[in-house]
């Protein structure tokens, strides 16, 4: 028996096509796994991914095969197929964006089954767009994760304009977000009460409005009686508790100082001091331990080991200072204390609450 997959109108699903599966053997699998490709010929009409993982290839058996065809023809463009047997290459497809930077949109792909870093941990891979080749492979977290059992976008969550994207590996019930730049994990999502917790993934968008992506969990095997739950996780991808407490010092009102953005290697964060007085001057400064230092006026630094290099601002006609920076590559575990102080007259300071920044 051949397999197929059937393109159909969206407007009224009469047929526009069937793309066969290819292979001698007529794979069960063909087509078990679906997802836009992108328009990759640039002729106005988005290709299609086609995943079979229970292909087998000459002497491999079951390494997956994921064929790309055209959106307008069916007219396969290329093949990608597992490297060993039991990879189950094609578990996996989502569509996640230009993280080349060679204008053609990537593909994420998920092998389950590999064992080629740790056995049965899986891998996962984004394909390049534009000649199928792998820009990044992904290590599994653990042996028998089946990481790469589910994967998808995750849009533009650390500023540096290289589209995310996340990876699951349901074995393990943890969800890892990673940097299209560097392909560094930014945060994990994980739990362990949820069987089958990352079998499924989704990019919905931004579904609570905070100016970024969120993520869609699938756990088939969660809650009562295997019924199954939906999670839907915020796509903040990391974040800067404050501690300690602010003083006014000279001023009427107590600043504060908060981050926002994706502390990670090469991620964009922003530094927002608010509740200053219109047009006052102070400074940002970190340290790398929390402290407790008296100031002139009352104040205390909350800092100590205090780095080089100094922030400084002007507070605008509404009382904040904002400006942005980049994370640099090599502080991958760092942890950063800032705190903000507004200066007035006498030496006499205001100074805000104090943030801890982790680097992940």
């Amino acid at each position: 028996r051949t397999h197929a997959v059937d393109v159909r109108r969206g407007q009224n699903g009469t047929l526009l096509f069937s793309v066969n599966d290819p292979s001698p053997g007529a794979t069960p699998t063909y087509g078990a796994v679906l997802s836009p490709a992108g328009d990759l010929d640039f002729d106005g009409a988005g290709e299609l991914a086609i995943g079979a993982p229970g292909a087998s290839s000459g002497s491999l058996t079951q390494n997956g095969v994921v064929q790309i065809v055209r959106g307008n023809t069916g007219a396969t463009i290329r093949t990608i197929q597992g490297a060993a047997s039991g990879d189950r290459l094609g578990s996996a497809l989502a569509l996640v964006g230009d993280v080349d930077f060679d204008f053609s949109e990537d593909l994420a792909v998920g092998s389950p089954g590999s064992s080629l870093f740790k056995p049965n941990g899986g891998l996962a891979e984004i394909r390049s767009g534009t000649n199928g080749l792998p820009t990044w492979i992904l290590i599994p977290p653990a042996a028998n994760a089946r990481f790469g059992s589910s994967v998808a976008g995750a849009g533009l969550l650390d500023g540096n304009s290289a589209f995310d994207f996340a990876v699951g590996a349901a074995n393990a019930r943890r969800v890892l977000v990673y940097s299209g730049a560097i392909a560094v994990p930014l945060y994990e999502v994980a739990l362990d009460s949820a069987p089958g917790f990352a079998e499924t993934l989704a990019y919905p968008g931004d579904l609570n409005q905070d100016g970024i992506g969120d993520l869609i969990v699938g756990a088939p095997g969660a809650a009562t009686a295997d019924k199954g739950a939906v999670y839907v996780v915020s796509g903040q991808c990391g974040g800067a508790p404050a501690y300690g407490a602010g003083c006014k010092g000279p001023f009427a009102k107590v600043p504060k100082l908060a981050f926002s953005g994706c502390p990670a290697p090469l991620g964009v964060v922003a530094i927002t001091v608010s509740d200053l007085t219109p047009g006052s001057f102070g400074f940002v400064l970190s340290g790398a331990q929390a402290g407790s230092l008296p100031l002139v006026g009352g104040c205390t630094s909350l800092l100590s080991q205090i780095y080089p290099g100094v922030f400084p601002f002007i507070a605008d006609a509404q009382g904040n200072a904002l400006f942005a920076g980049q994370i640099p590559l090599g502080l991958s575990g760092a942890v950063r204390r800032f705190q903000a102080f507004a200066l007035g007259t006498g030496g006499a300071v205001a100074t805000t609450n104090g943030v801890t920044l982790t680097i992940p």
